[in-house]
């Protein structure tokens, strides 16, 4: 919904004041949207895939080259930035996908589980890009099963499961009113006593 892919059944959204129904175009050039399901051109390479969104949102050459100079940097790409995205590792495909995502410099950022199946040193590289991201003043919605992350991250916590939300507060007030020993213990408690 907030991705305008799908119409609120009631209730509104607002991105960078705009409405998703009404201005749905407007609110896609705010968003950077990173899914699992979203598919690389694997003929490209990660700087011709970046610059290929760049351009689809209007960049100019300078901007494009500054973001994409800073990104590349902050997610170690600069090795593999001219190879073919076919012949890349599985981390190296979600650092180009989340590069994408982030080139245009989006007010909001939405991120569904950006580190699921990397390595140890990648996760780490993209939860530090997400807390870059957070510092700057945007808003990231951040999706993730691992709880360790949710610590590193969030400010604000919400619990889904199956389609059903079942808490939404701030981090400090969750960690405030946990009655186990760790996030996974408490979503596991949480989801259980419903």
């Amino acid at each position: 919904m907030i991705a305008t892919m799908l119409k609120p059944t009631s209730g509104s959204i607002t991105v960078s004041n705009y409405d998703t129904v009404k201005k749905g175009q407007a609110v896609r050039g705010e968003i950077g949207f990173m899914t699992g399901q979203t598919a690389l051109y694997d003929r490209l390479t990660p700087t011709e895939m970046v610059k290929y969104i760049a351009d689809l949102h209007g960049m100019d050459a300078k901007s494009f080259q500054e973001r994409k100079d800073k990104i590349f940097s902050m997610l170690d790409m600069n090795t593999f930035a001219d190879r073919r995205i076919a012949r890349l590792s599985t981390g190296m495909k979600q650092k180009t996908s989340i590069a994408r995502t982030i080139i245009h410099d989006p007010a909001v950022m939405i991120f569904d589980e950006p580190t699921s199946g990397l390595d140890v040193m990648t996760s780490r590289s993209i939860v530090e890009l997400i807390k870059s991201c957070r510092g700057e003043g945007k808003t990231v919605i951040f999706s993730t099963h691992r709880m360790g992350e949710v610590n590193q991250v969030c400010d604000d916590i919400s619990i889904i499961y199956n389609g059903k939300m079942y808490y939404n507060n701030t981090l400090d007030q969750f960690k405030s009113e946990m009655t186990q020993s760790t996030f996974e213990e408490e979503f596991i408690f949480r989801i259980g006593k419903a």
